[in-house]
């Protein structure tokens, strides 16, 4: 389950990086800078969103827009939409 003090951490950490992207003199770039910025943090915090991923082999990885993610087999999500490994949205 997501805590709120690991969203903020993981937000905290890249604050000066997010300060500095008003230095970019188009949309196009800020965004594309933005996305690099939170990508990786952003897997971390939708794992976390996720819930705990037993240690045992009954977990599935799912791509995702933020990167390969695990869900247990019990969790609402581990059946899929589409019949494959990969999230709806990506």
């Amino acid at each position: 389950m997501l805590k709120k003090d690991a969203l903020l951490k993981a937000a905290t950490e890249r604050f000066e990086e997010f300060r500095d992207l008003h230095r970019h003199d188009n949309f196009y770039d800020f965004e594309k800078e933005f996305e690099k910025i939170w990508l990786e943090p952003g897997r971390e915090v939708l794992q976390q969103s996720l819930g705990d991923v037993p240690e045992e082999r009954q977990k599935k990885r799912v791509r995702t827009r933020f990167g390969r993610v695990e869900l247990a087999h019990t969790h609402a999500y581990y059946q899929p939409e589409s019949g494959t490994r990969m999230s709806p949205y990506l």
